[in-house]
């Protein structure tokens, strides 16, 4: 309601449109971080030999994604095309636009083809950590 969304932000908190106060936002959507499990599993996974053979396949690939990703092992520079692609999402649905504000950094940063292999390796990585992980099937 809204004297608990203003209440919450009053407070720091912000707004809890989908929960009463008090209720974690991460339990409805981000569930799998609370079972050890799959945390444990995901990170063996991402240290492990699927994602390392995958990032060397894709070092170029990864080579061209701005901002540089080489401070990072190969396996971790794979593993954050996920946020990559989500920020990319976020770019590409601001709508600042109507305020006069543009949000584009990211995309301007990388070409067409550099956006495409940061999506298609982004879907790589949720496809082994959400779907091919059987703990994520549970």
């Amino acid at each position: 309601d809204a004297a608990g969304c203003a209440g919450a932000a009053r407070a720091g908190a912000g707004p809890t449109p989908l929960g009463r106060d008090g209720e974690d936002q991460d339990r409805f959507f981000r569930g799998h971080i609370w079972d050890a499990d799959y945390r444990a599993a995901a990170d063996a996974l991402r240290a492990g030999e699927v994602f390392a053979r995958k990032a060397q396949d894709e070092a170029a690939a990864l080579a061209r994604i701005r901002p540089s990703l080489a401070d990072r092992d190969p396996a971790a520079q794979l593993d954050a095309t996920g946020y990559l692609e989500e920020i990319l999402e976020c770019e590409r649905f601001w709508d600042g636009a109507a305020e006069g504000r543009r949000c584009r950094a990211l995309h301007d940063a990388n070409d067409a083809a550099a956006r495409r292999d940061i999506g298609r390796l982004a879907r790589f990585c949720w496809h082994q950590r959400f779907f091919a992980l059987p703990q994520a099937r549970r």
